[in-house]
């Protein structure tokens, strides 16, 4: 029995024994490890600089540290003047870029910027001892290059070319008479650099992830919906805004808008009220306060509400009169968008009214059957309203009373739903269409004229550069005694003829 319980014993020690020695134990298992180390996510840097060098500099002056730094300022300018300037656009940055350079001018252009020629050459040239600008190119004349056709586009990329080298001289025409003295350009003008991404830096698949890089859009202020773009434009009215020499510029982010906006040329000195007589308003134009702006899109901004320009409701009358103020709006890259529809309906999306002058449509779309009204009575004759590069898709006439609209560089079809026509001209003044490619309808919806005129007024219509297709009945509705035409390098549909029996004179080249 002793022996049994001291096995017994002997068992539970060992038992513990081992129970021990297994918890100090380790297992052993078959194990490895790899660190991939030192990866690095970093955005690159896109960074773009004007050089300048004049008579006097040892070196390149940064526009970027500088921004006051101007390449011509002088104000003593006589025939036979020159300037000559070294300009070197470069980055600082490490990512490969695109860049347009352009002169822009800030304010109206006078005439004496068409007696300014402008040269250029992309290199370094040194200055030379004469006044030979024969190692240049003549781009045109000052004027020309401001209207915006010249442009200097490039790439740069960093480790390869990093900078890139031009000269440009500005040369006052000895034949410039007296009649040029005392002016200026316009306010000011600018040499403008605009860069964004290059296809040349590779992802995964290849370099084209950033092909559709867009321009970048320098803005006053930058609005996404419709309370954003009224709360806007009633800001306008601020003193912080009026009074502008250069226009604020107002970008309209992608979407719909589909409220109804007003803008006001001449916000305080105006009876706005809709029950107000005419010719409550501004009695003095030319010291009012006005507006001076610009609304800009990147042709994605669709417009299905109302736009609206008021001018000056002004108290006296006359194109004369008009030109005096100082108030500007331009709209460009928005698309207006009516209603398709039967019947003698059309929308109207944009009103141009009581007086306003000096309103430019720049790279519009105007969409299924939208009515442009410019001007809503005899006694609201508009000043200029101009429609440059834009698109008519469908689109119904331009109507109403104007001193001076012109139709340039635009393309399209109408479509006005009732037979109303392009351009329909209620008032004495001038119609010009040039370099545009309009078709009038087709077989079923067709415009009943190019330009028709109503009866008293007289008219100047010029057409020039031009191409119109389609169905139309006629070209002119020449209601207006007095009417006078002038056609020049333009086509028309086979069997066009004129109607009305206002035509004063025509000429056609």
């Amino acid at each position: 029995m002793k022996t049994q319980r001291k096995a017994l014993v002997l068992s539970i020690v060992a038992l513990a024994v081992c129970f021990a020695m297994l918890v100090g134990s380790t297992f052993a298992w078959f194990t490895d490890t790899v660190s991939s180390d030192g990866n690095i996510i970093k955005s690159g840097t896109l960074n773009i600089d004007l050089g300048i060098k004049k008579k006097g500099d040892n070196d390149y002056l940064s526009v970027k540290q500088d921004p006051t730094l101007a390449a011509f300022n002088y104000d003593k300018w006589e025939p036979g003047y020159t300037e000559w300037v070294n300009a070197k656009v470069y980055t600082t940055g490490n990512l490969a870029l695109k860049y347009t350079l352009s002169f822009t001018a800030q304010g109206d252009v006078s005439d004496l910027a068409e007696v300014i020629d402008v040269y250029y050459k992309a290199e370094e040239v040194a200055m030379p001892a004469d006044r030979d600008l024969s190692a240049l190119t003549k781009l045109g004349t000052l004027a020309e290059v401001l209207s915006g056709d010249v442009t200097i586009d490039d790439t740069l990329i960093p480790g390869e070319n990093e900078e890139d080298f031009a000269t440009l001289a500005l040369h006052m025409q000895e034949e410039a008479g007296n009649e040029y003295q005392n002016k200026a350009i316009g306010a000011t003008f600018s040499l403008k650099i605009l860069a964004t991404q290059y296809t040349y830096e590779e992802d995964s698949w290849d370099d084209q992830y950033d092909k559709d890089a867009e321009w970048p859009i320098t803005a006053d202020i930058t609005v996404s919906n419709d309370t954003e773009l009224a709360a806007a434009i009633e800001s306008l009215n601020n003193s912080e805004y009026v009074n502008r020499d250069t226009p604020l510029v107002i970008y309209l982010k992608p979407g719909e808008y589909t409220g109804s906006y007003t803008v006001e040329q001449y916000p305080t000195e105006a009876d706005w009220s809709e029950n107000a007589t005419y010719g409550t308003g501004v009695a003095d134009i030319a010291t009012a306060d006005f507006n001076n702006v610009k609304f800009i899109s990147n042709g994605e901004t669709i417009m299905k509400g109302t736009f609206t320009v008021n001018g000056s409701n002004r108290s006296q009358s006359g194109f004369d009169y008009l030109k005096t103020g100082k108030a500007s709006v331009e709209i460009e890259g928005i698309t207006f968008v009516g209603e398709l529809q039967e019947g003698d309906i059309d929308t109207i999306v944009v009103t141009v009214t009581k007086g306003a002058n000096d309103v430019t449509f720049t790279n519009c779309t105007f969409k299924d059957q939208t009515h442009i009204k410019v001007g809503s009575a005899s006694a609201e004759h508009l000043g200029t309203v101009v429609f440059d590069g834009c698109t008519f898709d469908k689109a119904a006439c331009l109507s109403g009373y104007v001193y001076d609209i012109q139709v340039k560089n635009s393309t399209g079809n109408i479509d006005s739903g009732h037979n109303k026509g392009f351009v329909n001209i209620q008032s004495a003044g001038a119609v010009t269409i040039d370099n545009c490619n309009i078709t009038l309808g087709d077989e079923n919806t067709h415009a009943a004229y190019i330009v028709r005129t109503t009866s008293g007024k007289d008219v100047t219509i010029v057409v020039k550069d031009s191409t119109f297709a389609g169905t139309a009945d006629y070209r002119f509705n020449l209601r207006a005694n007095g009417t006078n035409i002038t056609i020049t390098n333009s086509t028309f549909p086979e069997g066009l003829a004129d109607t009305g029996a206002g035509l004063s004179s025509a000429v056609f080249n």
